[in-house]
């Protein structure tokens, strides 16, 4: 909902979109989706933003080409550590004078960094070597997502196009799961009071994926044999 103007309130200057959207456990948001939000507000008068930080995620997940996804966006931006590897780094992208504008702002907050080659270079190898990998992170999410899909005392938080994240609702504390998922070697996070989320990346193969679904369903599974 738009702000109508008044004292009281900040003046809207921008719409920030996500792609992925992550709290939706990372749901792959359609191009035509995007384009209908920056439309209406391009209409009111305001700037149109894409966090990206898993962009080629959903741009895979969609079988698009990314920038159908960000056609009618002024800036994006994405992350080229997550998915594709890099070890650290995030690209800006806008209009020429938008972009000399964010390069004064991260000077101004010490964002600056010399002698950077190195880990640019990291990031150019992610961008060409490890885009249409990212298939294989969806692939094991699905099949956590199935292991688990049924489980008593876990739901799957089910989305349209799903990408690497598994969300999961549970019957008790997600700090109680994610403790116990930890002590067994699996690492996952807690979101809120009884909502955990799994996320794949390529540091994961299928045996990883299949143990760590092992070990949630036998916590779910241990509790209700305690209970018995």
């Amino acid at each position: 909902m738009l702000r109508v103007p008044d004292i009281h309130h900040p003046v809207a200057r921008l719409l920030w979109l996500e792609n992925t959207h992550g709290a939706r456990a990372g749901m792959a948001v359609s191009a035509d989706a995007m384009a209908a939000a920056a439309g209406v507000a391009h209409g009111a008068g305001l700037r149109v933003h894409c966090d990206g930080a898993r962009l080629f995620n959903a741009a895979v997940a969609l079988g698009v080409d990314p920038t159908r996804l960000v056609s009618a966006c002024d800036t994006v931006s994405v992350c080229l550590s997550k998915g594709l590897g890099a070890p650290v780094g995030s690209v800006v992208s806008g209009d020429a004078a938008c972009i000399t504008e964010v390069r004064l702002w991260r000077k101004r907050l010490g964002g600056g960094m010399r002698q950077a080659g190195i880990l640019a270079a990291a990031g150019l190898h992610a961008l060409s070597h490890n885009i249409d990998r990212l298939a294989e992170d969806h692939a094991n999410a699905a099949v956590l997502a199935a292991a688990l899909r049924g489980t008593p005392g876990v739901s799957v938080v089910e989305v349209a196009v799903p990408t690497n994240m598994v969300m999961l609702d549970t019957d008790v504390p997600a700090q109680q799961v994610v403790d116990a998922a930890a002590h067994d070697g699996v690492l996952i996070h807690a979101l809120s009071d009884h909502r955990v989320r799994c996320v794949t990346h390529r540091d994961l193969d299928r045996a990883a994926v299949g143990r760590a679904a092992d070990v949630l369903s036998g916590f779910f599974a241990g509790r209700l044999t305690a209970a018995g």
